[in-house]
């Protein structure tokens, strides 16, 4: 009785598994299971999606030390933290106003792109799954996003 007959159901899609370099990955193992909100946890930070077009290696001896003092900074916060405070954290960009092309041969451009800000100048791309950060660019230059200065 309570059921609406004509109600039609929504088909599941499966997303296709990925690349990543020469080898085939099954999507199920990329994808974190649901842990909910994880606003309340402190994060975790990954190196597995990081694109060869900005890597580390790009960034100086004291670029590389402000952005490790960063990540020790960030892992003691929550996500809740982090996101409130601006001098660190910028969330949802829109991958169109990049110069940069995201790497969609890796990463679907479905996930929600967020920056991280090191007081070295450094901008760190990425994208949260549950409490982890995947890491796409560090992005020691500007190189990826249109950069406003005030005044």
């Amino acid at each position: 009785m309570g059921r609406n007959k004509n109600k039609k159901k929504k088909p599941f899609v499966e997303r296709p598994d990925a690349n990543i370099g020469d080898k085939k990955i099954k999507r199920a193992g990329l994808e974190a299971r649901d842990e909910g909100n994880t606003d309340d946890q402190h994060p975790v930070f990954s190196f597995l999606y990081v694109d060869e077009r900005l890597p580390i290696t790009n960034m100086n001896d004291q670029q590389l030390k402000n952005m490790m003092n960063l990540f020790i900074r960030l892992e003691q916060m929550t996500w809740k933290d982090i996101k409130k405070n601006k001098n660190y954290y910028k969330g949802n960009l829109d991958i169109k106003t990049f110069k940069v092309p995201w790497p969609t041969h890796k990463i679907d451009p479905f996930y929600k792109v967020s920056e991280l800000r090191c007081n070295c100048g450094t901008r760190i791309f990425g994208f949260r799954t549950g409490r982890t950060f995947r890491i796409v660019w560090f992005d020691a230059n500007h190189d990826v996003y249109p950069h406003k200065k005030n005044g």
